[in-house]
């Protein structure tokens, strides 16, 4: 299998995907054939990156506002994705089509940290 399609029609997780790093990740994973969780505080510049990305691409996106600062603190407690990320984000969008995530880009950032 081609490196380019091993992403085809799976699901990648994006944090920080209203701007900066996490929208270049999102606009690189679509162009890979991803579908794409994405996820930011910033409602408007996750609409921003949808568009971006759909301009190119035809893949599934789920948007996800939630703020998930948290969820990293508790990850490096240990307590892991499915308990933190998976229930915050999908939360307000329960859909089992998102419920295996295949790639996990965290790019929020904490203050302090």
């Amino acid at each position: 299998m081609s490196d380019d399609k091993f992403l085809t029609k799976k699901v990648v997780l994006i944090t920080g995907a209203g701007s900066g790093f996490g929208r270049a990740f999102a606009i690189a994973f679509a162009n890979k054939g991803a579908n794409l969780v994405l996820n930011d505080i910033n409602m408007k510049g996750l609409e921003e990156t949808r568009d971006l990305v759909l301009k190119d691409n035809n893949v599934e996106i789920l948007l996800a506002q939630a703020d998930i600062s948290e969820c990293v603190i508790k990850i490096a407690n240990e307590q892991g994705i499915e308990n933190c990320f998976m229930a915050d984000i999908f939360k307000y969008h329960p859909s089992k089509k998102y419920d295996t995530i295949t790639l996990f880009e965290n790019n929020i950032g904490l203050a302090g940290t």
